[in-house]
């Protein structure tokens, strides 16, 4: 996926996410929670736009750092973490062990 095309699925999802706070005008009032999804809106397209703006990632000096692997060991201590402090940090755990999954398989087959 080249930089453009990275940019483009980002502002689609922050697309989406208008979409989204629209509909929160008619489910609720609380003006904080507009102010925090509004502000997530704005993060997204900027976002984007250092996707657009950002150069092509040089060859890696340890060719063993591995971002996949990070993400992995951190999807691990949440899973753990699940069964002491409650299952959102289990769910959480599990969300970025998809992550995980994908940035190692990128990782294979980059």
């Amino acid at each position: 996926m080249t930089r453009h095309q990275g940019a483009a699925l980002i502002a689609a999802w922050g697309v989406l996410n208008v979409v989204l706070s629209t509909l929160m005008f008619v489910f609720t009032t609380d003006l904080m929670s507009h102010v925090v999804y509004w502000l997530a809106n704005v993060y997204v397209f900027l976002m984007a736009v250092v996707a657009v703006r950002a150069r092509n990632p040089a060859a890696r000096v340890l060719p063993e750092a591995s971002a996949g692997a990070f993400v992995f060991a951190v999807a691990v201590v949440f899973l753990a973490l699940g069964a002491g402090i409650g299952s959102w940090a289990f769910f959480v755990g599990a969300a970025i062990l998809l992550v995980a999954v994908a940035l190692l398989a990128m990782e294979r087959w980059a």
